[in-house]
């Protein structure tokens, strides 16, 4: 077994629909951290879009196993790289600067949007705050399911509100 380690921002964040699929049972930890960039909410695909920028933009590090030949890490590049009915690549995974929270950086992969003709205005909304997790919960505030942020859970939290920190610099934590 190897240990990974990749910046994340939207599905692959932890109880989120990607998270579940791919991660869930390998992660040995993660931590709140932030890239530099700009984000944008894909519309008809419900999941976010990192592309460069020089806006905050907030996510977490993940650190997982995974075998010798890096099978998650490949499966997750191969959902990333294509959207369903697509034949254009949409995410490359790229080596980028990462900042913990203490202000500390590393470079680490992440997956970075490439196809950018999908960032216009009916397809695309420009996410001011760098939170996809905020963004996703704005019209209501809890993940208990009766709220947009369902739509990007695989299991929805029930009780579990999300909150705001301004010690965290703006990030939404549990």
């Amino acid at each position: 077994m190897i240990k990974n380690r990749i910046f994340v921002y939207g599905t692959l964040m932890e109880n989120f629909r990607n998270y579940n699929k791919y991660l869930k049972g390998h992660v040995l930890g993660h931590e709140k951290s932030y890239v530099y960039g700009k984000l944008y909410h894909l519309k008809n695909k419900n999941c976010p879009a990192l592309v460069d920028g020089n806006d905050i933009v907030y996510g977490e590090i993940m650190t997982f196993t995974d075998d010798e030949n890096g099978s998650i890490l490949k499966t997750m590049d191969s959902m990333e790289e294509y959207f369903e009915g697509q034949d254009e690549v949409m995410y490359l995974r790229n080596n980028i600067k990462v900042y913990h929270m203490n202000g500390e950086s590393e470079i680490l992969p992440a997956y970075i949007f490439i196809n950018t003709k999908m960032l216009n205005e009916k397809e695309s909304e420009y996410i001011k705050l760098g939170d996809w997790r905020r963004y996703i919960s704005e019209d209501g505030g809890t993940t208990d399911g009766s709220h947009r942020a369902s739509w990007f859970l695989e299991e929805p939290i029930q009780g579990r509100s999300i909150h705001y920190s301004p010690s965290q610099a703006g990030y939404y934590g549990w």
